[in-house]
């Protein structure tokens, strides 16, 4: 049986995390040399927002969390990835399900996270996750006539009314 577990990184597995996303790279046309690079992964462990899925003590996966750039109370969720034979088997609904169980403790009331609109699979995938396709969202990354990022952003948190609120609404 096999052990999984999903954490927060450790300083000393960064560079492990960086060498699955260099060995991923390599069959991932969207990912070059220019991103990630290892200070991604440096910045978002030392920001409390790098975390790994293990199976077994082996980092099979890693998921990020930074600032929006969307809304205040919006977290973006980056640099998702998992082990190729680890993949289409549960493990990437696994980490997006741990890690929106985070953002509702931290406190934020959105996910949102970019997919690149010739990477389908990525398309498909969020929406299976609940994620809704705001539509192409202008970045410095693509040159926005043939490549170009959509924004994808899921609701986590409803928020909360006071009981008089709701009583009064029902009577």
């Amino acid at each position: 049986m096999n052990d999984v577990k999903f954490r927060k990184a450790k300083e000393c597995e960064i560079k492990k995390i960086y060498e699955l996303c260099e060995e991923i790279k390599k069959d991932y046309p969207l990912w070059d040399e220019e991103y990630p690079v290892f200070d991604n992964f440096l910045e978002s462990y030392e920001e409390d927002g790098l975390f790994v899925l293990c199976i077994n003590n082996e980092i099979i996966g890693s998921i990020s969390l930074e600032t929006s750039s969307w809304r205040a109370d919006s977290i973006s969720i980056s640099r998702f990835m998992v082990k190729e034979e680890y993949r289409r088997h549960g493990y990437g609904r696994l980490m997006f399900s741990k890690i929106e169980n985070v953002i509702r403790e931290r406190g934020f009331e959105y996910a949102d996270l970019f997919a690149r609109n010739d990477h389908p699979f990525a398309i498909k995938m969020y929406e299976k996750f609940g994620y809704q396709n705001l539509g192409k969202f202008d970045t410095e990354w693509c040159d926005n006539i043939t490549e170009y990022y959509y924004l994808f952003v899921k609701k986590l948190k409803w928020k909360r009314y006071s009981k008089v609120v709701i009583y009064w609404y029902l009577w």
